[in-house]
């Protein structure tokens, strides 16, 4: 990750918020956004899973035009960090005195192996903070 068109002596913006569910949906001409079924757990019949979903992203502090990085990766039992998915795109930030909300719709995401996966947003390569969802095979009933 690259700081690359993060503004010059500008602010790094405060992360306020980083949910995870099912859509993203965002109003045409007032902007707001729509979260719908927030989730931090999903479960499938077996690995790997296909899944999609939105990350959505609300930052305060900020002012003028950022880098914006989204990863989802994790952990294996040696501690190296095998990454999912990377998304960058740019933002920008109109007004300091406002938060300001963005968000990304995965679709056919592949996840190898249950387990837990963290989400995690940067602005080139400042880390913000992150959010985490668990993924585990689906209880059979018998």
């Amino acid at each position: 990750m690259s700081t690359e068109g993060l503004v010059a002596n500008g602010p790094i913006p405060t992360l306020a918020a980083l949910l995870i569910c099912d859509k993203l949906i965002e109003e045409l001409g007032t902007g707001k956004k729509s979260l719908i079924g927030v989730f931090a757990r999903g479960f499938t019949a077996s690995f790997p899973m296909a899944l999609s979903f939105a990350v959505y992203c609300r930052l305060a502090d900020g002012e003028g035009k950022y880098p914006a990085t989204f990863r989802i990766s994790r952990t294996d039992g040696d501690g190296h960090e095998q990454v999912v998915i990377e998304v960058a795109t740019e933002i920008t930030i109109p007004n300091i005195l406002e938060a300001f909300e963005f968000g990304i719709n995965f679709v056919g995401v592949t996840f190898p192996a249950l387990g837990r996966y963290d989400v995690q947003v940067y602005t080139g390569d400042i880390f913000l903070g992150h959010t985490s969802i668990d993924l585990a095979v689906l209880p059979v009933e018998g």
